[in-house]
């Protein structure tokens, strides 16, 4: 059986499930109090986390230590009210943030810290928190996969979008 080295434990009552783990480098949000807690388990023991307040709730996030990025995701629909959306406003935001403050500053190699994922029509109306969603970042490429509806994939430090793949579907119910 594995020697347990490292024991972390959440308050189940504010933990939002939203985590990552890359490069030694262990991450959480803490929902009750939009924090972000970083941990470093290289070392043993492990030291306290860095906590940083965030500036809103993020619904996923993904890191990449080694260039010091944490690409946090919100929906638009969070932001802006429904009822006053333009056709061409996007629907995710991808934030590029600098790992090192905690996710509060721009990542200083994105030329645009917000990537817009503009989602297509029949998309519109759905509940996108219903949709299986993975972010991936490989180099400098940031991928964001909706099972069923959508892969897109940017070079993230000028947020060129180099792969768009639309899935066909007939309802949100029937794929």
């Amino acid at each position: 059986m594995p020697e347990l080295m490292h024991e972390i434990v959440l308050n189940d009552e504010v933990n939002s499930g939203i985590y990552d783990l890359a490069d030694n480098i262990y991450a959480h949000l803490d929902g009750g109090d939009l924090q972000l807690c970083i941990y470093d388990i290289s070392n043993d023991p492990v030291p306290p986390p860095k906590t940083y307040s965030l500036d809103f709730m993020p619904y996923d996030m993904v890191l990449a230590p080694s260039q010091d990025l944490v690409v946090l995701m919100r929906f638009q629909a969070e932001v802006f009210d429904a009822q006053n959306l333009h056709q061409d406003m996007p629907d995710i935001e991808l934030y590029l943030r600098s790992l090192s403050s905690g996710g509060l500053l721009c990542h200083p190699n994105a030329q645009h810290p917000v990537i817009a994922v503009p989602l297509p029509t029949q998309a519109q109306d759905m509940d996108l928190r219903d949709f299986d969603m993975q972010l991936q970042i490989i180099g400098d490429t940031l991928a964001l996969f909706l099972q069923g509806l959508l892969l897109r994939i940017y070079r993230w430090t000028n947020s060129k979008s180099l792969i768009v793949s639309l899935f066909p579907f007939f309802s949100a119910d029937l794929f």
